[in-house]
């Protein structure tokens, strides 16, 4: 229940064009998916996490999240993973 909310918020600020509360919310929903084993939603995290940071111009922290990603796709032989880690 709660990695929908942080999903969810992390969305609300990110069309808001809040993208450090939006980073915010999608870290917070790597860690509470990490924590129960999800690690697709976790890998999905990542992902936001790298979206929310390049359009903050962090674009260094960007691609740390985004190779977090890719990694986790490999472990996971998650082709779309891989496939959109690479946008």
């Amino acid at each position: 229940m709660a990695s929908k909310v942080y999903n969810i918020t992390g969305h609300a600020f990110f069309a808001w064009k809040k993208f450090g509360k939006a980073y915010h919310y999608f870290k917070k929903l790597r860690d509470v998916s990490r924590m129960g084993g999800d690690l697709e939603t976790t890998m999905y995290a990542f992902k936001q996490i790298g979206f929310a940071l390049n359009q903050d111009r962090e674009h260094e922290k960007a691609l740390k999240a985004f190779k977090c990603q890719l990694q986790m796709a490999w472990h996971l032989r998650h082709t779309l993973g891989e496939l959109s880690s690479y946008e």
